[in-house]
């Protein structure tokens, strides 16, 4: 939040910020679907892992940015939690789906997060896409691996058409149509 408060975005002033309570992110509460055995254990990363937190922010363009820049104003929620709570907690929680879900760098592996968000077995795949309230109409997956995913998606329910694939420096991104 330092960052984005002191650098904010390129073209943009920010307007205000304030902290988000939980009850106001979830106001009717929610029964998070526990994992399973072979999602991993949530529990491994505790040790480091610094207590959860929600931050709104709202951003106008500068005057000397032309609308062709970017939206005039835009709204970023900032969650720092776990992945599979925020989501279920969110959208699961609010009786709602995502329009579409974006997996960037999500730390499987020796990045210490407890579970494959990638693995359409885990527990974050199950989570959105068993989701009662509707699936994302597109999913982003990007980061150093996502090369790997550009002939073959993540999950398989994003195979019918790849809207966009472009290569960066280190990684790339790729985004799946359902």
């Amino acid at each position: 939040m330092q960052e984005i408060r002191g650098r904010g975005f390129k073209g943009y002033r920010m307007l205000g910020w304030r902290a988000v309570t939980r009850s106001e992110l979830v106001p009717h509460g929610w029964t998070p679907q526990y994992p399973k055995r072979e999602d991993g254990n949530p529990r491994s990363g505790y040790c480091w892992a610094k207590p959860p937190f929600c931050d709104w922010c709202i951003f106008e363009r500068l005057p000397e940015m032309n609308k062709d820049y970017g939206p005039y104003r835009f709204s970023l929620l900032f969650v720092g939690g776990d992945g599979v709570a925020t989501f279920q907690a969110l959208y699961l929680g609010n009786q709602a789906a995502p329009r579409g879900v974006a997996i960037i760098q999500d730390g499987y592996g020796f990045g210490f997060n407890w579970t494959s968000f990638r693995d359409r077995r885990r527990i974050f795949a199950r989570s959105v896409m068993e989701s009662p309230y509707g699936q994302p109409l597109v999913l982003l997956v990007g980061g150093w691996s996502s090369m790997n995913h550009y002939k073959e998606p993540v999950w398989p329910e994003y195979v019918a058409d790849v809207i966009c694939f472009e290569k960066t420096r280190g990684g790339g991104y790729v985004v799946w149509r359902r």
